[in-house]
């Protein structure tokens, strides 16, 4: 980076966090910015700016009278926009979630604040004053409201899962009507495909009506930040101390190893420890950090066999019967890989639990578009309830492979290895606040 001299200063001048400093600091960091041709650079002076300004409203928040509403909401207003301004200027989803969580905080305060001051019984409030007060406390609650929820995500969910799932259920119903016409040689019309166009108002309706009852990832990103998770967290490592101290007890042993057997089998032993710890939680980063954990040792027993492999194969070592077994040892890892970084069970319970899930909400929404479209969405018997259920299974064999939970999509988000060295370290990473970020061994 350039001028790393002036970038030791400002950090310096941040620390003393002073208004004169934050000031100093801010002046450096504007010269800085007419000076950078790196755009990497450019961006961090950038957001490095922003949060300096709101580093600065914030003491000048604390330096308020009590009493003074009028400019604490209006300094507190300051602070969301330069957070929305942040937020723009984010590059990862982990730094996205981070920022829209501050946002959120610094409504709530907004609104508190607001609130207060509509309550406030020393000074005679004007009516218009009033009028104003209500019209920004509505417009913080609607705002509070709808990041809360993720609503924008929500409908742009919405969106793309009706436009997936209704191509994906006409092109399969397309194909198989296709397939009918060319073995009976009764010929294929337009007419089959306009009459599957009802997938439509099916799919677009148990989108809204699933959406609305699931969670988004921000949401979940919430959750994790909340006091409720955290003592899940805390109560999880008080639950399994044991286990968790057998697991550091292992990786020292193993760091001794140099005999490729003992660290095959002693890796065995911790992808076994790891597994029941897994199996212990139903909350999902700390489940997911085990599983990977896991599938790296995996992934290290096959590299070892690999090397065992090679050395026979480069006629390094003539054992045959030693390259028969590993063969067949590689063979089996090579599938449990398979299995694990594609999720394949989780999957396949997700296809289930979604089936489950879409075939009550094609039916309710089965149930609506009859009141609201009688001639077209008549509920005249059960067997009119075939066909939602008939695209709730549709949807549930799509979402197997399309499924979004593998481990081999967090494996490329690792920031390096992390050993489980001690009980310390590994209580550390489950109750990291920013849980995106996450690295696994």
């Amino acid at each position: 980076m350039e001028n790393d001299e002036k970038y030791k200063d400002i950090n310096s001048l941040i620390e003393q966090n002073t208004k004169e400093s934050l000031t100093e600091a801010l002046e450096i960091i504007n010269n800085q910015l007419e000076q950078t041709k790196k755009r990497d650079d450019f961006l961090n002076l950038k957001k490095q700016k922003i949060q300096l300004q709101i580093n600065l409203l914030n003491l000048d928040i604390e330096d308020l009278e009590e009493n003074d509403y009028s400019k604490r909401i209006q300094l507190r207003g300051k602070i969301i926009h330069l957070y929305k301004e942040l937020l723009k200027e984010q590059s990862t989803q982990e730094e996205k979630y981070a920022i829209q969580h501050k946002i959120i905080e610094e409504l709530q305060k907004h609104k508190e604040t607001i609130q207060q001051s509509k309550k406030n019984t020393s000074k005679t409030i004007p009516i218009s004053k009033k009028l104003g007060l209500a019209i920004k406390d509505m417009g913080t609650s609607m705002d509070l409201l709808m990041r809360k929820k993720d609503v924008i995500t929500k409908i742009k969910n919405i969106g793309k899962e009706t436009a997936t799932g209704t191509i994906s259920a006409v092109t399969l119903i397309g194909g198989v009507s296709l397939a009918v016409a060319l073995a009976l040689g009764s010929p294929f019309t337009l007419s089959t495909l306009v009459s599957a166009f009802p997938i439509l108002a099916y799919t677009g309706l148990s989108s809204i009506i699933r959406n609305v009852s699931n969670k988004t990832s921000f949401e979940k990103y919430e959750y994790q930040q909340s006091d409720e998770y955290k003592a899940y967290v805390k109560m999880f490592n008080e639950t399994h101390q044991e286990e968790i101290l057998q697991l550091a007890e292992l990786a020292k042993q193993k760091e001794q190893l140099k005999d490729r057997e003992e660290i095959l089998k002693i890796n065995g032993t911790l992808i076994e420890q790891l597994d029941n710890l897994s199996k212990a939680t139903d909350i999902e980063e700390i489940n997911r950090m085990f599983k990977l954990q896991a599938l790296s040792f995996y992934y290290e027993n096959k590299k070892i066999c690999e090397e065992i492999k090679d050395e026979y194969l480069e006629e390094k070592n003539n054992d045959k019967e030693k390259y028969i077994q590993n063969n067949k040892r590689l063979t089996k890892i090579n599938l449990e890989i398979f299995k694990r970084s594609n999720s394949i069970d989780d999957a396949i319970k997700n296809a289930k639990k979604g089936f489950m899930a879409n075939a009550k909400v094609m039916v309710m929404a089965k149930a609506i578009l009859s009141c609201v479209a009688p001639e077209m969405f008549a509920m005249k018997s059960a067997a009119s309830l075939l066909e939602p259920l008939a695209f709730a299974l549709i949807n549930g064999l799509i979402d197997i492979p399309t499924y979004q939970g593998k481990l081999k999509f967090q494996e490329t988000e690792y920031e390096g290895k992390i050993k489980v060295e001690n009980k310390e370290r590994i209580a550390e990473i489950l109750e990291r606040k920013q849980q995106p970020s996450l690295s696994y061994a």
